[in-house]
């Protein structure tokens, strides 16, 4: 497998061509790196890092278009960047502060090498889930409808109105309301804490019945909201728990 970054820059640079949206360029960056890792345009998996208060959601709505549900996607809170790509051959260059709005980690399966292992949403009382269904494309390809899950925190309301924090939704659009539920987060590590159980365990017997190419987990991302501390789920360190007796 390959890595490598891939930003969303604030302004084309001077040889670029102007008819491409900024969001356009970044997805099509995505999927170049990918082609030409993998011959295939959806990687493994993209970890996204945002800058300051930059809306990551027009970004989400064209990686659903383009990017395969097949790959995982998960997202990390505000910061500054500073990165360097390590594929200075291509069109993805370094970026310095203040130059770009997100970094895309792209995981890609390595062509050349025999294949082996292979909603950032702050913490509030209630908040609305949003389907949207809007008709999107990435350059000049075909339109296609896509349906997307949006999250807006709900700052107040009355028996009218609700305001929340975001922007984005119209008229038409379905929500549902979601509050914050300790004992469903808990739950739901559990679970992850018997797949992974279970997984150790086929891996386990699938090894002792070979000789060779062996299975074996080689390392491993976390990514969860400070906001999911002990005070929420009454014991410290939770979200890592299902990973200690993977070793």
């Amino acid at each position: 497998m390959k890595v490598d970054a891939v930003p969303l820059l604030r302004q084309l640079e001077l040889h670029q061509e102007p008819c491409i949206s900024l969001v356009d360029k970044f997805v099509m960056d995505v999927r170049d790196y990918s082609a030409s890792v993998s011959g295939c345009i959806s990687p493994i998996g993209i970890a996204m890092f945002r800058d300051g208060n930059a809306d990551i959601n027009p970004v989400l709505e064209k990686m659903d278009y383009a990017i395969s549900m097949e790959t995982v996607i998960v997202g990390g809170g505000s910061g500054r960047i500073v990165y360097r790509s390590g594929e200075d051959s291509g069109n993805i260059s370094g970026c310095v502060k203040d130059s770009c709005d997100v970094v895309a980690l792209v995981f890609a399966r390595d062509k050349d090498k025999p294949q082996g292992m292979q909603n950032e949403n702050p913490s509030h009382d209630l908040f609305i889930g949003v389907t949207k269904r809007r008709k999107c494309s990435i350059g000049s390809e075909k339109l296609r409808l896509v349906t997307t899950l949006e999250f807006y925190p709900v700052l107040e309301g009355d028996e009218e109105y609700l305001l929340v924090d975001g922007v984005g939704i119209k008229t038409g659009d379905l929500y549902r309301f979601y509050s914050d539920d300790s004992d469903a987060a808990v739950s739901s590590i559990s679970r992850v804490s018997e797949e992974y159980r279970n997984m150790k365990q086929a891996w386990s017997c699938k090894n002792s019945h070979r000789l060779s190419s062996v299975t074996e987990v080689f390392g491993g991302i976390i990514f969860t909201c400070y906001c999911r501390s002990g005070s929420f789920l009454g014991v410290p360190n939770v979200d890592s728990s299902p990973f200690l007796g993977f070793h």
